[in-house]
């Protein structure tokens, strides 16, 4: 399109352009943001359910000798 194209353009085919434009930009702008806030809160999500299962699975099968220092070799293994 060149500018003797654009100048023979109607004023309302200009601003029906001009505003789908506007409109395009802002949708994709929130489609971008919303996308992103919800990645976030997935990965939070995930990180809690992952450390409720360690809680849940590992709370039972530790003692507080597993903690205060290297695990032996047998007690690894239970």
């Amino acid at each position: 399109m060149t500018f003797k194209n654009i100048s023979k353009i109607s004023l309302l085919a200009k601003f029906t352009l001009i505003s789908f434009l506007i409109t395009a930009a802002i949708g994709i702008s929130l489609a971008m943001v919303i996308q992103q806030q919800m990645e976030q809160n997935e990965l939070e999500h995930a990180a809690k359910d992952a450390a409720d299962h360690v809680v849940t699975i590992m709370n039972p099968n530790l003692r507080q000798s597993d903690l205060s220092g290297p695990l032996e070799p047998e007690g690894s293994a239970r």
